[in-house]
């Protein structure tokens, strides 16, 4: 039985170890404190040759499409305008505090792979990392905006915002009107500004203003829904946050917003609260520069 046991271990090594055709070490990858958000939202970062990565194969939960090609050996990566991003960090890996972190340290071994790695065409650099391949987070700014804080030790790129601008720039059937959301007790008459359907209705890509606080949303429309009073947003970019399919953050550290329904945010204040929705959970979160993202949880249902 233990031959046996020692026969299966040594076989599925040995097949592990075939998957690249190079599998001599050239490197290492270290701990760093640097946290890297994308949209706002925390993807785990690692510290190569003093440069920031980030798996690529992680990318497809931001609103990236990653196609593996076995016979050509080929890793590509598509940014997908319509797809949605996800929670994809659980709790235990986003309260961290900087200061537990073992800084430059030893995380695990970089590996020599035949496997080439495209960005939308183009063939960048990538590291094979315990069969996932990492890449320079620098690439991504080539989709958008791109910011490294040192004082908080954060990396943060913002694709959304860019990405709506400037499609709503080229479009050319937009109108400008105002229309009202929250019915009721809270209705607000917001400027809107992008394309509308026959009945004046916001329908496709658009840009709200809301004329009493410094707040800017982009949205992709779909039409008005009477059940639930309001309109349906297919993606949205929030200025201070960002919300996507079944997936939204409200709240962005030190800015002010009015909040309807989170029941956890006062109204009109500076916000130092975040608060997180997925098809699966929701969670709040409270800011602090302590931990690694900026941010920890304090509840999740």
């Amino acid at each position: 039985m233990k031959i046996h046991k020692f026969l299966c271990t040594f076989m599925l090594t040995y097949i592990l170890c075939a998957t690249s055709v190079y599998a001599g070490v050239i490197g290492e990858v270290l701990h760093t404190d640097i946290g890297t958000l994308i949209d706002d939202s925390p993807i785990e970062s690692y510290n190569i040759n003093d440069y920031t990565y980030v798996v690529a194969e992680d990318l497809e939960k931001y609103g990236f499409d990653v196609v593996w090609n076995g016979d050509a050996r080929t890793l590509s990566i598509y940014r997908n305008v319509h797809k949605g991003y996800e929670i994809a960090l659980h709790k235990e890996k986003i309260n961290i505090r900087k200061s537990s972190i073992p800084m430059r340290k030893h995380y695990c071994d970089v590996y020599e792979t035949d496997i080439k790695t495209y960005l939308d065409g183009k063939e960048i650099d990538a590291f094979n990392v315990d069969g996932r391949t990492m890449i320079q987070v620098d690439h991504l700014a080539q989709y958008g905006e791109f910011y490294y804080d040192d004082a908080r030790r954060m990396v943060e790129i913002r694709i959304m915002k860019p990405t709506f601008e400037r499609e709503l720039n080229n479009t050319e059937n937009k109108v400008s009107t105002v229309v009202s959301f929250y019915p009721g007790k809270y209705k607000t008459d917001v400027d809107y500004l992008g394309v509308v359907n026959q009945n004046g209705e916001p329908d496709g890509i658009g840009k709200v203003s809301y004329k009493d606080q410094n707040i800017t949303t982009y949205s992709r429309w779909k039409g008005y829904v009477e059940q639930g009073n309001k309109y349906s947003e297919l993606v949205n970019y929030q200025g201070i946050s960002a919300r996507v399919y079944g997936n939204h953050i409200e709240g962005k550290k030190d800015t002010t917003i009015n909040i309807y329904g989170t029941g956890n945010n006062p109204y009109n204040m500076v916000c130092t609260h975040r608060y997180e929705v997925s098809p699966s959970y929701s969670r709040d979160c409270e800011y602090d520069d302590s931990f690694l993202y900026g941010f920890y949880v304090t509840g999740q249902v």
